[in-house]
């Protein structure tokens, strides 16, 4: 009974006391207001008139002076102010409810904030943030917030919500600090008592409330963005609670489909002003997706949250579509909110792909994915679509060496050559075709990216292919041999031969490197293979085809020859000098080891063999012409026979 009279009286009091001071600021806007009325209806005045009228003032003005000094306006509301903040302590002396102390203290908090709104009592403004911070820390304190969190929550709430509204119709930061203190405060007792109760839901009303208000002003962007961080701590708390197993799911949800309705409405409307409100559309969702897919929750099963991704995609991408329609420019218009929306769906397409598919299927998904993009980037130009086609490109290089992985670790379930052909051969199709795609489209940097991926891809196949046939399909129990070396090595070559008789099509410059790299890297791999099976070439030689060591030499050293007649046919002399050495001493060992191991040739002739091999791979070197082929021959001119002259000089007369 005692609190319920107590805050009857607070009522009555603080209603008179408001009363007064209205009737006294009415009465100063009546007074100024004829004052203003008498000054534009001045007119000349005699003498008589105007002495009568000063000295009236100044008897006035004594009679002022006796009734002694009277409060400013702001002194007064100042005071009043002050007043109605303190006065829930008063309670304190009855021995009252502590929750329902701090409750009042809140309430006239939040009415400071609202009465804020009129121009003459802006001062109140800051004085309810200090108000509300303070009787917040008051309930903390106490113990009044643990003891009915309840009521604590729906006045921290209210404020909140008071402070957000001045924030939007006036002044951004009083209301914007009273938000987040109020916030913080929520969060604080929720932490303690549970996310899922009181506290919880005051705090996710003010997470909501505020990214809603901030997203419908640039203005209040920040407070936007303020309220994408507290609603990522706020899951992160509530992740670490035991409500988690049940109310994340349905939290994380809220969550990220509350960014993202944001911006589907604002998107659209603001172009490239509303990048912010892109980023915490597209980034809330992914967020939440990958939470609950990570902590096995509502999406623990990978294809269920591949849909997801897939659907968020989807959506991101009717956001673009309207915001572009909505621009005279197009895409062009949109900018850096253009690369955001691409960003959000390229990873949620990405993710997509990891969570669904085997590796042996995500690098031609990936593939495709690049080939679609730029697909699109031939109708709709734009920087976006190279780039990131450029880097599905590069996750599909990325899930053909994780296929290559899988084949030699023998880790697979499909038949070698089959994840051979899906992962590796049909990423090298595609990448292809991306390439001549972007060939038409003038994009010569990036054609080049993916012919150079093309031709890795297809150099990986071949070289999986042939370790499975080495090892019939057991690539860990089997070491690499020196005539698989060699076959790897003439794959090589024969690519570089088969790049360079087309290297003036397509990216010329990466057809151009890859050629050079190519052989460069089969002489090296051929020659640090050779010191590391020197042993094996005086082993007696075996007679099967796989496994005779001379036959590592045989095929590299005839296809370097081939390279020797191409760069001499190219006129590149220095080209020409490391393929023919290469070509003579590969040549030159093949020839040494067939002699040393031939049984039935005498002593002699297996050293001048060997001789006359060391002799002809040196000799080979200073003969004249041989890294320059000669110019073509061309015959003079014929000169006209006497009959045509004659015909041409009849012809001229």
């Amino acid at each position: 009974m005692a609190l319920v009279l107590l805050l009857a009286l607070h009522v009555v009091l603080s209603i008179a006391g408001f009363a007064v001071l209205w009737r006294r600021i009415e009465s100063l806007e009546a007074q100024l207001g004829a004052l203003r009325d008498g000054s534009a209806e001045a007119r000349p005045e005699n003498p008589l008139t105007r002495a009568a009228r000063v000295w009236g003032e100044r008897a006035e003005a004594v009679a002022g002076n006796l009734r002694g000094p009277t409060l400013s306006p702001e002194t007064g509301r100042g005071l009043v102010l002050a007043l109605m903040a303190t006065s829930p302590a008063i309670a304190f002396f009855f021995q009252a409810d502590q929750p329902a102390i701090v409750a009042s203290g809140l309430a006239i908090a939040a009415a400071m904030m609202i009465i804020a709104l009129r121009p003459i009592w802006r001062a109140a403004a800051w004085a309810a943030v200090c108000t509300a911070g303070a009787w917040a820390l008051v309930g903390f304190a106490l113990g009044a917030a643990h003891a009915d969190p309840a009521s604590y929550s729906i006045f921290v709430a209210f404020c909140a919500v008071a402070g957000i509204t001045h924030a939007h119709l006036r002044r951004a930061t009083p209301g914007s600090t009273m938000a987040l203190t109020m916030a913080a405060a929520a969060l604080a007792l929720a932490s303690q008592t549970g996310m899922v109760g009181a506290a919880g839901v005051a705090f996710g009303m003010i997470v909501a409330v505020a990214a809603i208000v901030g997203a419908m002003s640039l203005r209040l962007e920040a407070m936007h963005l303020a309220a994408f961080g507290a609603a990522v701590i706020g899951l992160f708390v509530l992740s670490g609670q035991p409500s988690a197993a049940i109310w994340f799911t349905p939290a994380a949800a809220w969550a990220g489909a509350l960014f993202l309705a944001i911006a589907a409405v604002r998107v659209p409307q603001l172009g490239a002003r509303g990048v912010a409100l892109a980023g915490t559309g597209a980034f809330a969702p992914l967020g939440a997706i990958a939470a609950l897919n990570a902590a096995q929750h509502g999406l623990a099963n990978p294809y269920a949250a591949a849909g997801a991704f897939l659907g968020l995609a989807a959506l991101l991408a009717g956001v673009i579509a309207q915001s572009a329609l909505r621009r005279a420019r197009g895409l062009e218009g949109l900018r850096v909110t253009l690369w955001v929306l691409v960003l959000g769906a390229f990873v949620a397409v990405s993710a997509a792909i990891a969570l669904a598919l085997p590796v042996q299927l995500a690098a031609p998904a990936s593939a495709a994915l690049a080939l679609g993009l730029v697909a699109l980037d031939e109708r709709l130009r734009n920087d976006v679509w190279r780039f990131f086609a450029a880097m599905a490109g590069v996750g599909a290089l990325m899930f053909a060496a994780l296929t290559a992985r899988a084949v030699l670790g023998e880790a697979v379930a499909w038949p070698p050559f089959a994840v051979i052909a899906t992962g590796v051969v049909l990423s090298s199709a595609l990448a292809g075709a991306t390439a001549f795609v972007l060939m038409r489209t003038k994009s010569a940097r990036i054609s080049a990216f993916f012919e150079l991926s093309a031709i890795a891809f297809a150099l990986g196949a071949a070289n999986l292919a042939v370790r499975v046939g080495f090892t019939e399909g057991a690539p860990l129990l089997r070491p690499v041999t020196f005539v698989e070396t060699g076959v790897h090595a003439a794959i090589w070559l024969t690519a570089a031969l088969m790049i360079g008789a087309r290297a003036k099509l397509g990216a010329v410059s990466a057809r151009e490197f890859a050629m050079r790299a190519l052989g460069l890297l089969a002489l090296a791999a051929l020659t640090v293979s050779a010191g590391l099976h020197a042993a094996t070439f005086a082993a007696p030689l075996d007679a099967g085809l796989m496994t005779r060591a001379s036959l590592g030499f045989a095929l590299p050293a005839a296809l370097f020859w081939g390279h020797w007649a191409f760069w001499r046919t190219r006129r590149d002399e220095s080209e020409a000098r490391w393929a023919l050495g290469a070509a003579a001493v590969s040549t030159a060992t093949f020839l040494i080891i067939e002699a040393a191991h031939a049984e039935t040739l005498p002593e002699w002739a297996r050293a001048a063999a060997v001789a006359l091999s060391i002799g002809a791979a040196i000799g080979v070197n200073f003969a004249p012409g041989v890294t320059r082929a000669p110019e073509p021959l061309k015959l003079p001119e014929k000169s006209p026979s006497r009959v045509e002259r004659q015909a041409a000089h009849s012809d001229a007369a």
